[in-house]
């Protein structure tokens, strides 16, 4: 197998990632993509990509996108290699254990229905607008110990925009929204801190933990921002996708609301109906596999290596893409079609590194316990009472796609 390379096919890749490597074809393990000077390869071998992320993970720092993502949010567990990244993460560990995210589950909850309180039947809601704050302020509630309930929806909406900035080199223009967004980010992130200093309040949550730990500023600011940064980001991409994949498919959320009926009874859902709603769980798998809320990874050799029996240089961007990985054909059926039932008994095995919408190893999303807790308890406290349609031509959750709009409809 050869690398395959081009004049400006990264481009065409980040466009439309699955298309590009479909209209490619071949089994081959690793594809070389070149945008003027730079150089990225796609590892598409699950068995590669364990390698990459996992067995031979020392072998790689992070990748050229974290690096300069390091720049504006700092030392953060995200952009973090090696040693410091294992201290910092045993250090939060504890705020993101399980069995601590467990305990907010009647509070998540409690928020999912207060934010439906002002619902009614028939009307049109952008869905994002409703997901971002509800997921901001359940963010609040378990690693700040705060409530932002107040300020969520503006919060969430400059958080969106500094999201969409952080990857770039430059600043945004002084007077710009950019610009006016995140210095309201910095305003935020820095009152929690300063609120918090002194207080006993919350002192396993997150700031607790890290003003405990006797880090710089810059750090705890960095970090904090980090996790609200996700909190709008990676739980409220996965329900859109959920909803939107369940609106377009009549069965599916029939089978859905059939089973949150006979198993909540009508009662709220709660943390250990987790394994009591098997064909809820499918449907998040299935939509995580969709739309994966980290549609790259990159990482960069240390040194040259070999993947795919190819030779790769030493700083080259390795690319390792979970919504490439989750549409290919030699490792699902119908890679394209919404098909929950693939994750229900024996069907649900699949080779390592071929499901990995978190990523894998040592740099696997820590907060993936609160984000599944959140989209899970979304789902079902929304589902026992409403259907939200989605019209046909309603558009892809996606990014740069226009935003989804669904129709309220109580049951």
């Amino acid at each position: 197998m050869r690398f395959v390379a081009s004049p400006l096919t990264a481009r065409t890749f980040f466009r439309d990632p699955v298309a590009y490597v479909r209209a490619r074809g071949g089994e081959a393990g690793v594809i070389l993509l070149a945008a003027g000077p730079r150089r990225f390869a796609l590892v598409r071998d699950p068995e590669e990509v364990w390698r990459v992320l996992v067995t031979d993970a020392a072998a790689f720092r992070q990748g050229k996108w974290k690096r300069r993502a390091r720049r504006y949010l700092g030392d953060t567990l995200n952009t973090l290699d090696g040693e410091d990244h294992r201290a910092r993460r045993l250090l939060l560990q504890p705020v993101l254990d399980r069995r601590r995210i467990a305990t907010f589950s009647p509070a998540v909850v409690r928020r999912v229905e207060r934010a439906q309180a002002g619902w009614e039947s028939g009307a049109h809601v952008r869905l994002r607008d409703e997901l971002d704050p509800l997921s901001l302020t359940v963010a609040g509630d378990v690693l700040l110990s705060s409530d932002l309930e107040p300020d969520a929806r503006g919060l969430a909406r400059a958080l969106a925009t500094v999201m969409a900035g952080v990857p770039r080199l430059t600043p945004p223009l002084a007077g710009t929204r950019r610009a006016q967004d995140r210095a309201r980010v910095d305003r935020a992130v820095a009152g929690l801190i300063a609120e918090r200093r002194g207080s006993p309040r919350g002192e396993g949550d997150l700031i607790g933990t890290l003003l405990g730990a006797g880090l710089p500023e810059r750090t705890i600011r960095g970090e904090v921002l980090a996790f609200l940064l996700a909190a709008v980001d990676e739980p409220p991409s996965a329900l859109a996708a959920a909803w939107y994949l369940l609106g377009r498919h009549p069965e599916a959320e029939e089978r859905f609301h059939a089973e949150l009926d006979s198993v909540l009874g009508g009662r709220p859902p709660a943390a250990d109906d987790d394994g009591r709603l098997p064909y809820v769980d499918a449907v998040i798998r299935e939509a995580l596999r969709l739309f994966p809320p980290a549609r790259h990874v990159d990482r960069c050799p240390t040194r040259d290596v070999e993947i795919c029996g190819e030779h790769v240089r030493a700083g080259t961007n390795v690319l390792v893409s979970p919504l490439v990985t989750h549409h290919e054909p030699r490792l699902y059926d119908r890679p394209s079609a919404f098909l929950p039932e693939r994750w229900l008994g024996p069907a649900a095995a699949h080779p390592r590194g071929a499901y990995l919408p978190f990523g894998a190893g040592v740099h696997t999303c820590i907060g993936e316990p609160l984000a599944r807790m959140i989209v899970t308890l979304t789902l079902a406290t929304t589902g026992r009472r409403w259907r939200l349609r989605v019209e046909a031509d309603a558009p892809a959750p996606v990014p740069r796609a226009s935003a989804l709009v669904v129709t309220l409809e109580r049951r």
